[in-house]
């Protein structure tokens, strides 16, 4: 029976016939009704349910993504209900905290949020402050390169400039080397007898 009313919708949204049955219709409500009818039919409600039971905040980059996506699953389950069942913005505040994680859960319950709007300005009131803080901690951190100087093991210079200071030491000054024999005192002559 299902596939005979999915051929016949097809059929309906394929063809002309749907053309003529809008045109019979009178009231522009129960025509788009019908319309979502014939689009979502009753056994793709189950899919939707699923996917909204399923959706995370964590798969999203922001809180305002995620709602726009519950919104969007919500209008797409609503479309497969009649009037009196569809999804109230109750229910859908219990999906919008079952997806959130478990820290969000308990600022949610903290502030005694019961509208999805006053707990999304609460959560977007709290992501603001994370990036901001954020931002703060890496530019405070950032790693400045100062010279080391390993042989004297210092901050004030780098082996480069060190090196570069000896070397200059050496050919500045004409300075002498040590020599050994310098040290060396000549043995006292010896008289010789004559």
């Amino acid at each position: 029976m299902d596939q005979d009313k999915g051929i016949r919708s097809t059929q309906i949204i394929n063809g002309d016939e749907l053309k003529e049955e809008l045109l019979e219709i009178e009231d522009v409500d129960i025509a788009l009704k019908d319309l979502r009818l014939l689009a979502f039919q009753t056994r793709d409600l189950k899919i939707y349910q699923n996917k909204l039971s399923k959706i995370r905040k964590i798969k999203f980059p922001s809180y305002m993504a995620y709602y726009k996506e519950l919104i969007n699953l919500k209008n797409k389950v609503n479309a497969c209900l009649k009037d009196e069942d569809q999804l109230a913005d109750e229910s859908l505040f219990q999906y919008f905290q079952y997806g959130l994680p478990k820290e969000d859960q308990r600022e949610l319950l903290r502030a005694k949020c019961s509208t999805i709007k006053e707990a999304l300005s609460l959560l977007e009131t709290f992501e603001q402050i994370e990036t901001v803080f954020q931002n703060k901690k890496f530019k405070s951190n950032e790693y400045t390169k100062k010279p080391y100087c390993k042989m004297h093991k210092t901050s004030s210079h780098s082996n480069e400039q060190c090196y570069a200071q000896n070397k200059s030491n050496k050919k500045g000054f004409n300075h002498q080397t040590n020599d050994r024999s310098q040290f060396i005192q000549e043995p006292l002559s010896v008289i010789s007898k004559e």
